[in-house]
Order: structure tokens, then sequence, then C-alpha cells
């Protein structure tokens, strides 16, 4: 069994369904709860708490996840961050696309070794250009952020949820209409 730690007072509904789905897709994807944790947040607020009290200032600010479901390798542990209030109005696969993605992360890279890496040779070159740090340091974000993207897609592909990838995919890929008006400025 995972660790689960509950910030504020997210729904009932909510925590069976992230239980269950962690324990199913655990078994599937072949992820050892016991390595993993669990945050379910009410709100952002509660969450920025736990990685405040966590990570420090700092770091916590740095690491406020994108979408509702994320993961991050804290205190030793992959561990998986769920903000409540984000997913009441999603449709359950786009969340159950999210959660699978989560563990796919921290089944392949629930350790320290695929967050403190080196910058590479090439990209330490790029100074010798006038290229800042802080900007080379994004290039080799972005490029890890990629690459461990698509292991963690790719291995949920072959272990069949296809479809519910899909409908989470659609769902970020679609164009909403603040969006469609922001372009136009």
């Amino acid at each position: 069994m995972f660790e689960i730690i509950l910030l504020g007072r997210p729904s009932s509904i909510l925590i069976d369904f992230v239980k269950r789905e962690v324990s199913e897709a655990s078994k599937i994807i072949g992820l050892d709860t016991s390595r993993i944790r669990v945050v379910i947040a009410e709100t952002r607020d509660h969450l920025q708490e736990f990685l405040l009290e966590r990570l420090g200032e700092e770091a916590s600010e740095a690491l406020q996840p994108a979408s509702a479901i994320s993961h991050i390798y804290v205190s030793d542990k992959p561990t998986i961050l769920v903000v409540a209030s984000e997913l009441y109005d999603k449709e359950q696969d786009v969340a159950k696309g999210e959660l699978l993605i989560a563990l796919a992360h921290a089944k392949l890279h629930g350790s320290e070794e695929y967050y403190v890496i080196g910058m590479p040779e090439i990209l330490q070159s790029l100074a010798s250009y006038g290229v800042r740090y802080d900007i080379v340091s994004a290039i080799l974000y972005l490029v890890a952020s990629a690459s461990k993207g698509y292991e963690a897609t790719n291995l949920l592909v072959e272990k069949g949820y296809v479809s519910v990838l899909e409908k989470m995919f659609k769902y970020y890929l679609e164009v909403k209409p603040e969006e469609k008006l922001a372009w136009m400025i």
C-alpha cells in the first residue's frame, strides 16, 4: 500500500477514485506502491503549504505543478501531487490520464538520479557564445522533460491506455475561446 497524505478536505469520492486508480494502474505498469507517496490537496493553497514545508520557499514556488495531477521527487520518494479542486469539473478519463502519466513517471523516474543531472558539455559550450546560464538550464530542463514525458507516455501506450491518453490529450489540446481571442490581440 502507498503512503497517502490528505491536505484540507478533498471529497471522499475523489480520494476513493485516486486510491482505486493508483492501485489498479500500479499493478498493470509494474510500480511498487510501497515506494510512492500520494498527496491529495483540496486546493493549490493547501499544496503550496505542503511544498513549502518539505522544500522551502524558493523550491515550493518553482515546483507548483501546471496540471491538476503531477509528480515530483521529494524526501526520498516519488510523490504524486493531486489538486482536488481542479479535478471536480474534468471528465473521469482526463483525470485518470493525468494520474497515469504521474504514475508512469514515478515508475520510470522515481529516484534522485533523474532530477539531479550535470550540464552536458555541448550545453556548457553555449556560454562561450554569450548564452546566459539560466537559458542553458532552461534548455536542459525542457529536453529532459520532453524525454521523460515520451518515456512515460510510451509505457502507458504499451500497457494499453491509448484511449484514456487520447481523451486527456484532446482535452488539453483543445483551443479555448480565450486563447483564440489572445491570438487576435
